[in-house]
């Protein structure tokens, strides 16, 4: 799996400390799901709940965790680089 750096460089991590996976991105009606939102949450070891609220605040739009398929659902159709972003 591909690691991206979660600070940028001109933030000062130099030394590329802290890194997550990246997202995984599929669209569908309009509604745009990350399907490995729990590999991405091992990673930056934190719960997956706090990511999904914290996106929803970030994007400005309404989310949820369906923990059967294990994905995240977004409302709208959102870029690879806008939620990267929004992670940062």
């Amino acid at each position: 799996m591909n690691k991206i750096n979660m600070i940028t460089s001109q933030d000062g991590d130099e030394y590329a400390r802290y890194k997550m996976i990246v997202p995984i991105i599929r669209t569908r009606h309009l509604i745009t799901y990350i399907t490995n939102i729990n590999d991405v949450a091992k990673t930056i070891k934190t719960n997956v709940l706090y990511i999904v609220k914290f996106l929803g605040r970030e994007l400005n739009t309404i989310v949820k965790y369906e923990s059967k398929m294990k994905e995240m659902r977004i409302n709208g159709i959102r870029t690879k680089k806008e939620i990267i972003e929004g992670l940062r």
